[in-house]
């Protein structure tokens, strides 16, 4: 099933909005003041008890922090990181680290997605932003770039974790 011709120039127009807000933010991140490096090592369980604000300021201290914000953008097209807002393109992504895989309240995931096993770990998170395509062929996530840099991996899978504290 395709989908209707509306649809499709609303995302074109998303799309279009979203690459230049991006270009803005990379030409900001390119004039901005290194962030400081020697971050703690990450673990696949957050902090107890840790403040979002302290989670934060870890997950900055990252060296890939900056980049990893830039293409954190381009995820908020389809999917929210805020608790209570859902968006029709995506699963939210607050709360995704150690959830289950295919299985949140999201009523369009593809037929890939529904029927995958585990929770979003570390592994998994990291094998799905490394190659998009690795985890399903039929859906709009297979059609995202591949995050190759492993720091910048590292710093958003990271940042969705520090979501969780949020939460606590």
């Amino acid at each position: 099933m395709g989908l209707s011709e509306p649809f499709k120039t609303s995302l074109r127009r998303q799309a279009f909005a979203f690459l230049c807000s991006t270009v803005a933010v990379a030409c900001a991140a390119a004039n901005a003041q290194p962030a400081p490096a020697e971050a703690a090592p990450s673990s696949d369980e957050p902090a107890p008890f840790e403040t979002l604000e302290a989670a934060m300021a870890r997950v900055e201290a990252l060296p890939g922090w900056r980049t990893a914000s830039a293409r954190l953008k381009m995820c908020g097209t389809c999917h929210s990181f805020d608790e209570n807002v859902q968006k029709p393109m995506g699963p939210n992504l607050h709360s995704v680290f150690g959830r289950a895989r295919g299985k949140s309240e999201f009523p369009n995931y593809s037929d890939d997605y529904a029927a995958l096993e585990g929770v979003w770990d570390y592994e998994a998170l990291d094998a799905l932003l490394l190659e998009p395509r690795s985890v399903s062929q039929r859906s709009l996530m297979s059609g995202q770039p591949p995050v190759r840099d492993e720091e910048v991996r590292q710093a958003m899978i990271e940042y969705l974790k520090a979501l969780q504290s949020s939460s606590n």
